[in-house]
């Protein structure tokens, strides 16, 4: 019988606890790196929309003079 064998338990059971969190981690940061890729698209798109805006109103403001 090991004198320790309840505590060797719980430190498993920790380690394992900690793998599945460290496992989360990885997995959501995953997730926030492709969050980050789509906002900076979307909002390189509304640059471009906003740029496109503003030169289609400086057309008409030129067009009405």
């Amino acid at each position: 019988m090991r004198p320790f064998g309840a505590v060797d338990h719980e430190l498993e059971a920790a380690a394992g606890s900690l793998r599945d969190a460290g496992r989360a981690l990885d997995t959501s940061a995953a997730h926030l790196r492709n969050l980050r890729t789509t906002l900076q698209g979307a909002g390189q798109d509304l640059d471009h929309l906003g740029k496109a805006l503003q030169e289609s109103g400086q057309a008409l403001q030129r067009s009405g003079e």
